[in-house]
């Protein structure tokens, strides 16, 4: 009988809708209890085979032990550890267990016969083979009937592969733990959400000078000299694997700015994912590198030097030394067939070929000292109208000649402490090149005074050609185009402002000029003062 008829039928007789004789209902109800008879019959069988078929297919094993530990009863699942029913039941239940894993299984044991308590053990259990496996057993004290003693219901779960994947588990940790902890290089774990420091390793703490509870408190934004905007769209750019290679400045603790370069990664766990960083410091690679560049320019500047110097010893000072040895060829020669005024004449080449030839080399010879770092600034106290007017002597004769007059406008009670032979060399090249500039007939002006920081504040001026903003540009640059021709058709190498501006750099002074063309030139020479 199904469950719906037996239902339907049981309804209907107690709610007495079955209209019949008092024998009839008899019968029925006599036959209904058959059927409830068969039908207990039919669900107990329906029952059994149920827990029949789960019982002899379950892979956790069901163990029955008496409080003496002897193994009663087993199921089918002992076949899992590669026993039979008969190797089992009679037998105590520790001969199955990992000696070192015995004790505690002993103590639980008594512990659950005694109070009847129980809790989850873990234990390696002994299959037939020899072979260990990590078991889980649960077990509940069970009172037997008609007063017999009670006995242990025990299951029994093979868990080797959880426990291996657990065992792998922990060791990897215990590698990444390691790699973390010991790594010499600094290495940060970040939320990427609220850019919260979650970790930090031994190597990150020396070296942004945090202890481990401080680092914690912080956000990456914290000591990233980034805006907390910009930070957070990189960690995006992090989290989401567009980039992975950063370059920041970060602060430490006692607020020191260093360069870094920072590889991040995400890492994902089950519940959370969280940002790896891996951060080198590069502050002293990035010096290195732009010494290397500054290396690099100060040796191209070297060579443009170089070549200059071979453009300048080849052309301007060979040409000087051949006229002055063809002039004198020719006076020796013809000495005797010469006028005095031929002669004269001769002699005053030669004089003027020889002034230029050793302005040049002066300048050679000062350039040379420079670039060995050969000079040593001797500062003392000197008369600066009396120092202007040794430097304007040496050039009255080739200035009389353009019938130019160098004017000294110092007033003569200044003073000032400078070293006399840069000075000297200074207004030479400037004197010098006023006068090759100048036209016929001008004048040169040199003044002095005192700044309001009371540095010495040289001027010389001229009324000559001027020059353009091209040429103001370069004008204190070794790779300036060819030196132009005065105005007499003098030769100028252009290396004496060079020269003045090594002097000056050397002395933490400067030298600048102002000039229009066709209105002169104004150059301002300050030699800084030291103080008192």
């Amino acid at each position: 009988m199904s469950d719906q008829i037996f239902s339907t039928r049981l309804a209907a007789i107690r709610s007495k809708k079955l209209k019949v004789s008092a024998d009839s209902y008899t019968s029925q109800l006599e036959q209904f209890i058959e059927d409830l008879l068969a039908y207990q019959t039919d669900s107990k069988k329906k029952l059994e085979y149920s827990i029949g078929t789960i019982y002899n297919n379950m892979t956790d094993l069901l163990v029955l032990i008496n409080c003496n530990g002897i193994i009663e009863f087993v199921s089918p699942a002992c076949a899992h550890f590669g026993y039979s029913r008969e190797d089992l039941i009679g037998r105590s239940c520790f001969g199955y267990v990992y000696e070192s894993d015995l004790p505690e299984i002993i103590n639980n044991f008594n512990h659950i016969v005694e109070t009847g308590n129980h809790k989850q053990l873990e234990f390696r259990g002994m299959r037939k083979d020899g072979s260990f496996i990590w078991v889980s057993v649960n077990g509940n004290l069970v009172e037997q009937a008609d007063n017999e003693k009670a006995s242990i219901v025990c299951v029994v779960r093979d868990i080797q592969e959880n426990k291996l994947l657990e065992v792998a588990l922990k060791e990897s940790e215990q590698r990444f733990r390691g790699m973390f902890e010991y790594n010499h290089a600094v290495m940060l774990i970040i939320d990427p959400d609220d850019l919260k420091i979650l970790d930090a390793n031994p190597a990150a703490l020396e070296f942004y000078g945090y202890s481990y509870e401080q680092m914690k408190k912080l956000k990456i934004s914290d000591i990233n000299t980034l805006t907390s905007e910009q930070v957070k769209n990189e960690v995006y750019k992090a989290r989401d694997a567009i980039k992975y290679r950063f370059d920041f400045k970060h602060q430490l603790a006692d607020g020191t700015i260093r360069d870094v370069v920072v590889y991040s990664g995400l890492v994902k766990t089950v519940s959370q994912s969280y940002l790896y960083s891996i951060v080198h410091d590069v502050t002293d690679r990035k010096l290195a590198e732009a010494k290397i560049i500054e290396n690099a320019r100060e040796l191209y500047e070297l060579n443009l030097t170089k070549d200059k110097l071979f453009s300048v010893i080849a052309h301007d000072l060979r040409n000087p030394t051949g006229l002055i040895l063809s002039l004198i060829d020719l006076y020796l020669s013809n000495q005797d067939k010469l006028t005095e005024k031929e002669k004269s004449d001769i002699l005053h080449n030669l004089h003027k070929t020889a002034s230029n030839a050793y302005e040049l080399l002066e300048n050679l010879l000062d350039w040379s000292h420079l670039q060995r770092e050969k000079i040593s600034p001797v500062l003392v106290n000197t008369s600066i109208s009396r120092q202007i007017n040794k430097s304007v002597m040496k050039f009255e004769p080739i200035a009389n000649e353009k019938q130019i007059r160098i004017i000294n406008k110092v007033n003569e009670k200044l003073e000032a402490k400078i070293d006399v032979n840069i000075f000297d060399a200074i207004l030479r090249n400037l004197i010098s090149n006023g006068i090759k500039f100048s036209y016929p007939g001008s004048k040169i002006e040199v003044d002095a005074s005192l700044n309001p920081q009371n540095d010495l504040v040289v001027t010389v001026r001229d009324f000559g050609i001027g020059m353009n903003k091209k040429i103001k540009e370069q004008l204190f640059s070794i790779s300036r185009e060819p030196g132009r021709t005065g105005t007499a058709g003098e030769k100028s190498t252009g290396l004496g402002l060079v020269i003045c501006k090594d002097f000056m750099d050397l002395l933490n002074g400067s030298i600048r000029v102002e000039s229009e063309v066709d209105k002169g030139a104004v150059f301002y020479v300050r030699f800084p003062q030291p103080p008192d």
